[in-house]
Parts: structure tokens; sequence; C-alpha cells
């Protein structure tokens, strides 16, 4: 068993001096891989949280995918997932929004943004936010943005606001009671 733990501790280092290094396509290999070691490369989030500010769209996103695979502790993942999703690229705002799904309620701290993220451009951005959504509770006065998406183009985007406001009427019920 330690040999083994030795051996992930070895790789995870080689993939952090990876994921530094000036060759591109080592860097964009070593994010993809950390994302696939999983919450066993936690110690790499602040390097990952930094290639997200990367001037290459690539690496940018397959950092922002891994922090959803790998972070637990949403405080400096959700900041920098935050920010990818104003992102000119909109493969960065999926890979950002999809990660930001992993992170329950943590997501609260960017409520905000994650309301306007409600009417982005591409419909999978909008339909991970949806996803978010579910483990937020939706303020009253943001349920308009939450209606507005049972028009959306997209059947999934429809489908989750439809499941946002039933848990939100049925919430609200029970908070009745």
């Amino acid at each position: 068993m330690n040999d083994s733990v030795n051996i992930e501790s070895t790789e995870i280092t080689r993939l952090i001096k990876q994921l530094n290094s000036a060759d591109l396509s080592t860097a964009i290999n070593a994010a993809r891989s950390l994302g696939i070691v999983g919450s066993l490369a936690e110690k790499v989030v602040p390097q990952l949280v930094i290639a997200t500010t990367s001037q290459h769209t690539k690496l940018k996103a397959l950092a922002c995918a891994s922090l959803g695979r790998i972070a637990k502790n949403g405080r400096l993942s959700i900041p920098a997932l935050s920010i990818s999703l104003n992102s000119d690229n909109v493969s960065v705002r999926q890979y950002a929004a999809a990660a930001l799904v992993e992170f329950g309620d943590d997501v609260s701290l960017i409520y905000t943004q994650l309301i306007k993220s409600t009417r982005d451009s591409d419909a999978f951005v909008r339909e991970f936010i949806m996803e978010c959504f579910k483990n937020v509770d939706v303020l009253a006065e943001d349920i308009q943005y939450i209606q507005d998406r049972c028009a959306d183009e997209s059947y999934y985007v429809r489908a989750a606001a439809k499941k946002i406001l039933i848990k939100q009427d049925t919430t609200s019920r029970i908070n009745a009671a």
C-alpha cells in the first residue's frame, strides 16, 4: 500500500512539473492527466487555478475540467471557474460550467455570476448552469431567470429549469406549513 501511495505521489509531482512546462502540448497533457487522477491530485489545485488564466484556450479549458474532477474545496477553484465563465471561448465556458456542477451548494459563492450565465449563448453552458442551480436555493427575485429558461431552445435546459421550479415550489410549501 505504501509503495502505491509513493508511486502516485511521484507521478503527481511529475505531472505538476509538466503542467508548468513551456511546451504547450506537455502542459495540456498534464492538465488532462491530472483530471484523470482525480482527488488524489488535490495538492495541484493552485497550479490548475493558475492554468485557467493561460492565454492558450485548450490548456485553460482542460484546467477547468480538471478542477471539477479534483477539487473538494471550492474556495480556491470556484472564483477561477467563475472568471472562466466570462471567457470569449465557448469551450472554456463549457468546461468551467461543467466543473462548477461538482461543487454542490458551494457555488452559492458566485450566485450572481450563475444568474448571468443562465443567458449564455451556448446551450451546454446554460444546461450546466441549470444543473448548478439544482444545488442552490434560488432567491425569489431570481425565479424569473429560471422561468425564462423553461422556453429555452434546448430540451435539457428546459427540463432542468422545470425541475428547479418544482423544487423551489415544494420548498416554499414546506416552509409555509
